[in-house]
């Protein structure tokens, strides 16, 4: 679930429980702090989710500031994959011998920065497969929607809305290593501060592009890990 702001955290938590929550510490109208403060003080003990707290501007002191104010772990951004992994876990990095990602794929054609992937298998061992199966099977019809919010919010004339999807899907397809769709995603986000950028549709349609590129690829990786 995704959330545009710490009030739309606290509704979705009181709809909800969740194991874990990564809370972006720089949100709009209630900020990621104060959203972990208030869970804190409105859920139950044995139902409070994991909170990792996330931001680009990493400052001396950040981390022990958030764990004070009640978050589990604290990473910052661009989110490194054996970071986010450790925090996911809570645990420290494990070796692995299985199988390279790389391995199954065409690096040198390939759209995907396979390495990324390979960051998982590092750190979570044999649990790997099974995370990246679902972590991909749910970035992949969520990038398709929000590439669609993208284009809606442009007949819209909605900027805020271009604006966070751009964002968001910047950061999840850097997630899985589609760096080339995530740098696509983050110069339109850079260029939409403040008004949509030119050529945002001809931009727009170049992400769904890309989105079908690599779709295959993780088909494809998704097949090979299940039939190795």
């Amino acid at each position: 679930d995704l959330a545009a702001n710490g009030i739309e955290v606290l509704q979705a938590v009181e709809r909800q429980a969740y194991d874990l929550i990564f809370m972006d510490v720089q949100m709009p109208e209630m900020d990621g702090v104060e959203a972990s403060r208030l869970i804190h003080q409105r859920v139950p003990e044995d139902r409070l989710p994991r909170i990792i707290a996330m931001t680009a501007h990493a400052l001396q002191g950040d981390r022990e500031r958030f764990l004070a104010e009640g978050m589990d772990d604290y990473l910052s951004k661009p989110v490194q994959m054996n970071e986010l992994v450790r925090a996911i876990r809570g645990t420290t990095a494990l070796s692995t011998g299985l199988k390279s990602s790389k391995q199954v794929n065409d690096t040198e054609t390939s759209h995907v920065r396979w390495e990324t992937l390979d960051s998982y298998y590092r750190v979570m061992g044999a649990e790997t497969n099974a995370f990246l199966e679902e972590l991909i099977q749910t970035y992949l019809p969520n990038a398709r929607k929000l590439i669609a919010d993208m284009t809606k919010s442009l007949d819209a004339n909605d900027i805020r809305t271009f604006h966070r999807s751009a964002h968001t899907l910047k950061s999840s397809s850097a997630s899985l290593g589609a760096m080339q769709l995530s740098e696509l995603a983050k110069s339109l986000e850079f260029d939409s501060i403040d008004a949509f950028p030119k050529n945002s549709a001809e931009r727009v349609n170049t992400l769904q592009v890309e989105l079908e590129l690599i779709t295959p690829e993780y088909q494809k990786f998704l097949i090979e890990k299940k039939h190795p």
